[in-house]
Order: C-alpha cells, then structure tokens, then sequence
C-alpha cells in the first residue's frame, strides 16, 4: 500500500506516505542549485505534494506547513530539542517536546453564515491550479470566494463577482459574515507553555518555526 497513512485536515482527510529517500535527495538538489531561495516552493512539492496520493487537491498554506509538520513527525520523530532561558530565574531550560503540543488543529465544521439576509454556503476549495494562480493572503474577499458554495441558494456566480460581491458589501456586514468564516476555517495553535525545571513557573511561546525541524545535512 504506496499511501498508508492519513493525516486529517480540517473536514479532509488526506492519504499519504513517509518521506523517502529519493523526497530528501530532489530536495537537497534543488535547495542547492536554488542556492537557498524559493525554499517554500521546494519544500511543498517534494516533502508534501509528493507525499500525498491526491496531488489535485488544494491547500491553504497553513494546511501545508500542517501536513509538512505531521509528515516529519510520520518519518523523522514526534519530537524535538527545545532550549530557552527562564524570564523568571534565568535557568536555562532544555526540554523535549512533541511536534502535536505545538502544532494543533483548529477548526470547525463548515455550516451556512446568516447576516442581514444573506446565507452563504461553504465548501473546501476545489481547484488547486485556479487557486494556486489567483490566492491573495491579504485579499479577505477573495478567501471567502474560494470557498462559496452558494449565496442565498444561487449557485451561478462566477469567482469574479463574489470578489465583486463582497468588495462592494457594507464593511460592517462583511466583518460579520468574514468573522463568522474565521471562526470554522482552519488554523494551527502554534502555542504552548513550558514549565521551568527550576523555579516551576511557566512561559508561553509561540513555535512559528520548529527548532532542528530538518536536519542541518539536509540543506548542504
């Protein structure tokens, strides 16, 4: 079985496999030949992409870093070396902890938004080549449009006039509907607290980069 793993990601559910050989040799070479740029772009095609039987299948690139965190997991270790300095005592901590206690998933399950008579059905995004063309990370109408099922039971409205849509809609009315987007979609809790070995209070952090993640040999 070439996908024998499944990894859950918001209300997906994605087969995959570990990291093999050849996944660590075609990255290496083009972290190498790019000389260290476009590594993002290295990183999703040959450590996620790859790695999952549906390679048509669109993610967000929070869903991404997800997966890549728990495929390192999957075929490195579920743990890491974390060091820090106590802000109390000034000890300094080392700690071993897992990849899950600071990489969380978030999410709810998509249910219609209802504001001031508009009712907007969600859905995961279905395109990933239109997607991967046109996302905006800061464009907040156009995230919505990617995911609308229907408004008000029509169905017909191209991806254009949704981000027409929602451009031209009272900032008060798209706050409402947008909050209410954010508050199901997925996310990850990067967060969390360690508890220091010698005075026992504790200090929170967030783990927007893992520590010792891949290996240093890994990029040489």
């Amino acid at each position: 079985m070439e996908y024998p793993h499944t990894i859950k990601v918001g209300n997906k559910t994605l087969k995959v496999r570990k990291w093999k050989a050849k996944d660590r040799k075609a990255f290496k070479k083009e972290i190498i030949e790019s000389e260290g740029n476009n590594s993002d772009v290295i990183i999703t095609q040959n450590l996620v992409y790859n790695c999952i039987e549906n390679k048509n299948i669109a993610l967000t690139d929070e869903e991404i870093q997800y997966v890549f965190t728990q495929l390192r997991k999957l075929s490195v270790s579920e743990t890491f070396e974390y060091t820090y300095k106590c802000i109390h005592c000034d000890y300094d901590n080392k700690e071993v902890l897992k990849i899950d206690d600071v990489s969380k998933p978030v999410f709810k399950e998509y249910k219609p938004i209802e504001v001031q008579g508009y009712k907007i059905e969600l859905q995961d995004i279905k395109n990933k080549k239109f997607y991967e063309e046109n996302k905006d990370q800061f464009d907040e109408s156009k995230e919505l449009a990617f995911r609308v099922k229907s408004i008000n039971g029509d169905m017909s409205k191209s991806f254009n006039e949704l981000v027409e849509l929602f451009d031209d809609m009272d900032i008060d009315i798209f706050d409402k509907i947008y909050d209410q987007f954010q508050d199901m979609n997925f996310h990850v809790d990067n967060t969390h607290e360690c508890t220091c070995k010698k005075c026992g209070k504790t200090t929170p952090f967030e783990f927007d980069e893992i520590p010792g993640f891949l290996p240093d040999s890994w990029y040489k």
